[in-house]
């Protein structure tokens, strides 16, 4: 089968200037290329495409099977290009994973008769077997994982679920020569410093449950880990053909198992191999010897999702973390000069302004490089969006994406009609944000540290040339 890997763009007609490769759609990729089938991945986000010409190179391809990954706020998106897809050819099958269907289920074929199939939760060996049975023409009521119609009555047919996959190792590394038009330049961190970076995937599944986390629900509460020598080998390969010198590690948590964080230093360390890498973390995993282990092995940066600087809002998001235990924690990452960035929610269920004045407050305090806040967004699939439709605070609920273009009544409407932004009696999420910003960004001593990080590393300054457009932006946006 041929088949077209596609990433729905965030913003069409755009290219993102920081963005990742999509791992999740290599792995599919290079897990059916490797039972025979003929694979292209196209990164919207990279290509900056418009829908339509999107939707022009996917056909150039003749595919038999167009494969989309969704997340909530793209698939307005998706219903679009599928529609045009369709519309061009009816002989072309389109699929659909992703975690905004493996939180919705058949939600999205429902309301589009132009989808196929849709894939929940780990789609790796769910669209091989696939692809095997359109190919053999078999049938599918057999394939775990699967929703499909029926050609008979177009009924939507649900079939067990897949458990995940037991053993990561067994799957090829990620190929990220099936990205068309590849080039490792397009993928960028602002703080790798101008190096040529690759991500890896080491381990899959969380157990911890936030309220406002989806995650999983696609890869299970348990953790997968993969072998520490492969995922060596899977970065001396990388820097063997690509040249890199910075991997950014996607794993949700990757400080959870001591051990085998230690085992992968020490392999690095063991092979002399002259990179740096960044690592999001928690900080109820973290502790002194580990961050020597991973300063010693090259580890450059530390991502930190604190989201609040109120003990009764982390406790009602069930982050199970500690205001005392923040601090203490940031202090003591600081003192190994760890780029670092926190990252913080504004509008939380039950926020109030002194609630956000004490987020503000702990960013501050906290002195870590830099520092994101955004608003809660209540996902289809976490408990707080579940909560929020019972109790009003989630005005458009379940309804996000139904919403028809007023000027064109046979389309939905695209980007930004999803915010799942929650409604407060006595403010606005919106001008809250926009005044912690402000607050926290337009002080003279942090102005006075992004002066100095400018001085000792000059491509810092692409970093903070592209936050502040960014703020600039979204001061536009909200006037």
């Amino acid at each position: 089968m041929n088949l077209v890997l596609v990433l729905p763009p965030a913003r069409p007609g755009e290219k993102r200037k920081f963005t990742a490769p999509p791992l999740g759609l290599l792995y599919l990729g290079s897990h059916a290329k490797k039972f025979g089938h003929q694979v292209t991945i196209i990164d919207s986000d990279v290509e900056g495409y418009t829908l339509d010409k999107l939707v022009e190179k996917i056909l150039e391809k003749k595919p038999d099977i167009v494969g989309f990954t969704s997340m909530t706020p793209f698939a307005a998106e998706v219903l679009n290009l599928s529609k045009k897809i369709k519309y061009t050819t009816s002989q072309v099958k389109i699929v659909v994973g992703g975690i905004h269907v493996t939180a919705t289920h058949e939600e999205m074929m429902t309301i589009s008769p132009n989808i196929d199939f849709l894939v929940v939760s780990e789609g790796e060996y769910t669209l091989v077997e696939l692809l095997d049975s359109l190919a053999n023409n078999k049938p599918l009521n057999q394939i775990k994982g699967l929703i499909y119609r029926d050609p008979t009555n177009n009924q939507i047919i649900k079939n067990e679920p897949r458990e995940p996959v037991p053993d990561l190792d067994a799957l090829p590394i990620p190929d990220f020569d099936l990205i068309e038009n590849f080039d490792i330049r397009n993928y960028d961190l602002v703080h790798a410093g101008g190096k040529r970076v690759v991500y890896i995937l080491g381990s899959r599944g969380c157990p911890y449950l936030c309220t406002f986390c989806a995650a999983h629900l696609v890869h299970g509460q348990k953790v997968r880990y993969r072998d520490p020598i492969k995922i060596v080998d899977e970065i001396e390969h990388n820097l063997n053909k690509y040249k890199i010198n910075y991997v950014g590690f996607k794993d949700g948590t990757f400080t959870v198992n001591h051990d085998w964080v230690k085992k992968i230093c020490a392999e690095i360390k063991k092979r002399k191999l002259n990179i740096g890498f960044c690592i999001n973390a928690r900080v109820d995993t973290i502790n002194e010897e580990i961050l020597q282990v991973l300063k010693d092995a090259g580890c450059k940066t530390m991502g930190f999702g604190i989201e609040s600087g109120s003990q009764r809002i982390l406790d009602s998001m069930c982050k199970g973390t500690k205001i005392d235990q923040i601090k203490s924690v940031m202090k003591l990452v600081n003192k190994y000069k760890f780029f670092t960035i926190a990252s913080f929610m504004i509008g939380n269920p039950g926020d109030t302004k002194d609630d956000i004045k004490a987020t503000l407050e702990l960013a501050k305090e906290i002195k870590t490089t830099g520092v994101g806040f955004c608003p809660l967004t209540a996902f289809p699939g976490t408990k707080i969006y579940y909560d929020a439709i019972k109790d009003g605070t989630l005005k458009n609920g379940a309804q996000w994406y139904y919403k028809k273009n007023p000027e064109h009544p046979d389309e939905y409407l695209e980007t930004g009609l999803y915010d799942g932004v929650l409604t407060f009696s006595n403010f606005t999420t919106e001008e809250e944000l926009k005044k912690t910003y402000n607050k926290f960004y337009l002080r003279p001593s942090y102005a006075f540290s992004i002066f100095k990080r400018i001085i000792k590393d000059p491509y810092f300054f692409k970093y903070a040339l592209g936050y502040a457009w960014g703020l600039l932006r979204k001061t536009f946006d909200n006037t």
